[in-house]
């Protein structure tokens, strides 16, 4: 018997981070009718100084937890939030962040009806939607992991069912990581769970723009750090045994959002300053590429053109070519729309086709914002 329905866990490293608005957005925002826990994992800082930084008076529905691994990821306090959650379903949120008042009700209402393993949260920003994941048209329900895009999703928002998670071994990667310490446990709960839905008209996650210099997620650092998460991704058994269909979808993601993502953000930077792509980062990236050939035996399908040269001329070791084709493909270029095999132009994980999918997206978001 779970002593609660939703458990919310939010962690939070910096008594500067806005942790009063986010908890009373989950407070305030929900009825009382939904028995709600609040559970803030202090890392790596005293829970009394945490708790000191909040102006009214703390709600009852709160709890603080501590947790001192002297690691700077937040793989360990959310883990240790759902190791000590005792509800029907958890929802994890940033310190940064906010939920819109009803949120937690209504996927709570879209689990009830469907018994879904996962709802997955809309997200937005101040700019409106965010175009993730870029499901069908026809607001499928159940959802599709790879027809509705789901790979694009690695961030596990929502409102995710204890008893699936332990059944299936979600655990945000520790270990240290930069960063991706969600991707691998994200990936494994939309392609491995029983049933995903999506709340259509829903209230939405906001990501805020309070991000701040100490904000996890926006550090930047070695690319085989920031990287770290991708080779024991590519190594995870659930994923070799998933058809192509499914390890086309994850590789393109993981290529284009998070490593070339990673690569351009280097190339860019002046030769000779720490953080600019140099030899030893070229050949950490060819590496990432041959474990990519070794599970799929050939470039995913997909992948655009211009992303796959990219790839091949940093990996060469070819700095100055590497950062010609970076300027290069700055402007507006044929090679960014069609892919490496001119056959695939139109494959579901194809640029022309998820940039059509988020055009008509946009015109029938059912929250009457546009997508980011």
């Amino acid at each position: 018997m779970t002593t609660c329905d939703i458990e919310a866990l939010i962690a939070v490293h910096d008594p500067r981070r806005p942790i009063e608005r986010c908890v009373r957005s989950l407070e305030e925002g929900t009825s009382e009718d939904l028995r709600l826990r609040v559970t803030v994992v202090c890392h790596n800082i005293d829970a009394e100084e945490i708790r000191a930084t909040f102006r009214g008076p703390i709600p009852a529905r709160t709890r603080f937890l501590s947790l001192r691994d002297g690691i700077r990821s937040p793989a360990g306090p959310f883990n240790a939030g759902l190791d000590a959650a005792d509800a029907t379903f958890v929802t994890t949120i940033g310190s940064d962040d906010l939920l819109e008042p009803g949120a937690l009700e209504a996927w709570w209402a879209t689990a009830v009806r469907t018994g879904a393993d996962a709802v997955l949260a809309p997200i937005c920003t101040d700019d409106g939607i965010v175009a993730t994941p870029l499901l069908r048209p026809s607001a499928p329900s159940p959802l599709d992991p790879v027809r509705d895009h789901l790979a694009e999703r690695t961030a596990p928002l929502g409102l995710l069912r204890l008893d699936a998670l332990r059944c299936l071994g979600f655990r945000y990667t520790e270990g240290g990581l930069g960063n991706g310490e969600d991707i691998e446990p994200a990936l494994r709960l939309w392609f491995l769970a029983r049933r995903l839905e999506y709340p259509y008209a829903a209230p939405a996650y906001r990501v805020t723009g309070d991000m701040g210099a100490s904000r996890q997620t926006s550090l930047i650092g070695p690319l085989a750090r920031e990287l770290a998460f991708l080779r024991p991704l590519l190594g995870q058994q659930w994923l070799v045994a998933q058809p192509r269909a499914t390890q086309d979808a994850v590789l393109v993601k993981v290529l284009r959002r998070q490593v070339l993502s990673a690569l351009r953000r280097r190339l860019v930077i002046d030769p000779g300053h720490e953080d600019a792509f140099d030899a030893e980062d070229a050949r950490f990236l060819a590496t990432c590429l041959d474990d990519v050939l070794g599970l799929r035996g050939r470039p995913p399908r997909g992948l655009a053109l211009s992303e796959y040269r990219l790839l091949a001329a940093a990996a060469s070791g070819d700095l100055a070519a590497a950062r010609a084709l970076e300027v290069h493909l700055r402007r507006p270029r044929l090679s960014k729309l069609v892919t490496a095999r001119p056959q695939e132009t139109f494959a579901r994980s194809a640029p022309l086709r998820q940039q059509l999918r988020t055009v008509r997206l946009g015109r029938r978001d059912p929250m009457g914002r546009s997508p980011r």
